[in-house]
């Protein structure tokens, strides 16, 4: 077995578990993984065949050995985030994110997985601070702009989803989450002013 089988079979793997057939996904994988091979998507298509299969036990495994097997990989971070939150195992998430993040990883997934984690957690602040260091260090990332517009939103902070997006019209234009959130903030801070005018 080569690197390039594990890869070709990697990525059958994953339009198999786009089919919902996860149980030929993960046996197409699992000889690979069985022998350790080090390529980040055989464990995560084998993580959503078994998530698929409703085996989280074993799914969980899989991260597990994918996060320390493959602990410089990008995609294996933001999957294993990802399914920690899926899980509900937010204070997991912030332990591992921020750590990463101590280490100088700066990807963007990791950002949006930490900030889901804080305000799950109650921790607006916290989590305003990553999603502004996210924005420092990702300025052009529709989707982590979107990610705090929306708790903005959430918030009822009008003004300041405006404010942040009011210099950034092409990448508003290129995104449709980014778009949305902008609408609706427009559209919402309208309804507040006529709320405060009727009182």
């Amino acid at each position: 077995m080569t690197v390039a089988d594990g890869s070709t079979t990697a990525e059958a793997a994953a339009k198999l578990v786009q089919q919902g057939k996860f149980a030929e996904a993960l046996a197409s994988v699992k000889p690979f993984i069985d022998k350790r091979e080090k390529i980040p998507n055989l464990y995560i298509q084998a993580s959503k065949a078994l998530r698929g299969l409703k085996q989280t036990k074993q799914a969980q495994e899989v991260e597990f050995l994918a996060s320390e097997l493959l602990p410089a990989s990008a995609s294996i971070l933001t999957h294993v985030s990802s399914m920690l939150n899926a899980d509900r195992k937010f204070e997991q998430t912030v332990t591992l994110l921020q750590r990463a993040l101590s280490q100088g990883r700066t990807e963007p997934g990791i950002f949006i997985a930490l900030s889901i984690a804080l305000r799950a957690l109650s921790k607006d602040v916290d989590a305003e601070v990553i999603e502004t260091r996210a924005i420092e260090t990702h300025p052009g990332n529709g989707y982590i702009l979107a990610r705090h517009a929306q708790e903005l939103n959430r918030l009822q902070r009008y003004q300041d989803v405006l404010e942040l997006l009011a210099s950034r019209s092409d990448l508003v234009k290129q995104v449709p989450v980014l778009r949305e959130q902008v609408e609706r903030a427009e559209d919402l801070a309208l309804l507040s002013e006529m709320r405060l005018a009727g009182d």
